[in-house]
C-alpha cells in the first residue's frame, strides 16, 4: 500500500519512512527542504520517493493526494522549534495552522483510511502529573497554540468527511538525525568534541523522551487503526528525566565528570518544572507500547559520536 508523509525529510519523517519502507509500503514524501534533508531519503531507497512541494500549495499537495492514491496520510510538516517559533509567531501560525488547514483541505477529494495530523505534548497546561488526553489544554507559547489550532482543524476535517483522523501529541523525540537544536544536539555536540564544561539552559526541569524509532511505529499503528471519526492520543515513554539527571548519565558513559554553565542565552524565562506523557490510551487502544529506554538511546548517540545538524 502507499502512504504519503508531509516532512518526511526531517528529523521525525525520515524514521517513520525508513519504518513505512521496511514493511515495504510505497511511500512518498512531500517536504520543501527548509528543514528536512534529501540524503535522509536518498537513504532509504526507491521505496521512498520525494517529491519537493510546499503544504501550503493546496492545489500541488492535491494532485500528489490524486495521483499517488494512498492508503492513509501523516502529517508531520511544522516549525517545531519552539524558541524559533516564539521569535517569529506569524511565520510560525502560517506554516503550522494555513499548512495543517491545506493539507487536510487536499485530503477531502480522497478516499483516505486514515489521516494522522501531528501534534505536541506543548498543548497541555502546567501539570505535575502525568499529561491524559482528557485534560483540558491550555499551551504556553506559540508552537502549542498552533497545533492545539491543528488538532481543532483535524475534529473537523474528521467531522466534514465523516473519515477518521488522529491527532498524535508528540512528547521529546530523541535519536539520530536531529534538525533543531534542542537540548540533546546541544549536550551531544559539545560532548562529542571533546569539552569538559557544556553550557545549558534550565537544568531542573523533567521531560519525556522517546526514542524516534518508537515514535515511529507509535504513528504506523495511529495510520493503520481501524476507527470512525476523530480520537487524540499521547506518545511518549511515561518516563521523565532531568537535564542534571541527563548529564548525570552523560557522565557514566563517557567515565569522565562534566561540568556544567549555565548559559543566559540558553535558558526560557517561561519553562513548566514537568512534562510527562499518560500512554495508557494508545497502549489499550492499539497494542504499541515503547521498547527502548532512553538510556539505551543516550548511550547509542554518544557512543556513535553523531554530529547533529
Amino acid at each position: 500500500m502507499s502512504v504519503i508523509v508531509t516532512g518526511g525529510a526531517g528529523f521525525i519523517g525520515s524514521m517513520l519512512c525508513k519504518l513505512l519502507a521496511e514493511r515495504n509500503d510505497e511511500v512518498v514524501v512531500i517536504d520543501n527542504l527548509r528543514n528536512g534533508r534529501r540524503e535522509l531519503i536518498d537513504a532509504l531507497g526507491q521505496k521512498v520517493t520525494l517529491l519537493e512541494v510546499d503544504i501550503r500549495d493546496t492545489e500541488k499537495v492535491s494532485k500528489i493526494i490524486k495521483d499517488v492514491r494512498p492508503k492513509s496520510l501523516c502529517h508531520l510538516a511544522a516549525i517545531h522549534f519552539i524558541p524559533y517559533c516564539n521569535q517569529h509567531p506569524l511565520e510560525a501560525m502560517d506554516i503550522n495552522v494555513q499548512g495543517t488547514l491545506s493539507v487536510l483541505e487536499a485530503c477531502k477529494g480522497a478516499p483516505l483510511e486514515m489521516v494522522v495530523v501531528a501534534s505536541t505534548a506543548a498543548v497541555y497546561d502546567i501539570c505535575d502529573e502525568p499529561c491524559q488526553e482528557t485534560d483540558i489544554p491550555l499551551p504556553l507559547d506559540i508552537y502549542g497554540i498552533s497545533k492545539l489550532t491543528c488538532e481543532h482543524l483535524a475534529r473537523l476535517y474528521a467531522a466534514q468527511t465523516e473519515m477518521p483522523c488522529n491527532s498524535a501529541r508528540i512528547f521529546n523525540a530523541v535519536g539520530p538525525n536531529e534538525t533543531n537544536p534542542h537540548l540533546l544536539p546541544q549536550l551531544i555536540n559539545q560532548l562529542i568534541r571533546g569539552q569538559s564544561t557544556i553550557e545549558l539552559g534550565n537544568l531542573e526541569p523533567y521531560r519525556d523522551y522517546i526514542d524516534t524509532s518508537d515514535l515511529a511505529a507509535a504513528l504506523i499503528h495511529l495510520l493503520d487503526r481501524k476507527q470512525e471519526g476523530y480520537d487524540v492520543f499521547n506518545i511518549g515513554s511515561g518516563m521523565e528525566y532531568s537535564v542534571k539527571g541527563i548529564v548525570k548519565m552523560c557522565e557514566n558513559i563517557l567515565d569522565r565528570p562534566i561540568e556544567i554553565k549555565q548559559s543566559p542565552q540558553l535558558m526560557r524565562k517561561v519553562d513548566r518544572m514537568h512534562l510527562c506523557a499518560d500512554i495508557s490510551k494508545i497502549e489499550q487502544a492499539t497494542g504499541w507500547t515503547p521498547k527502548i529506554k532512553f538510556e539505551e538511546t543516550l548511550q547509542q548517540l554518544m557512543k556513535a559520536g553523531i554530529q547533529y545538524v
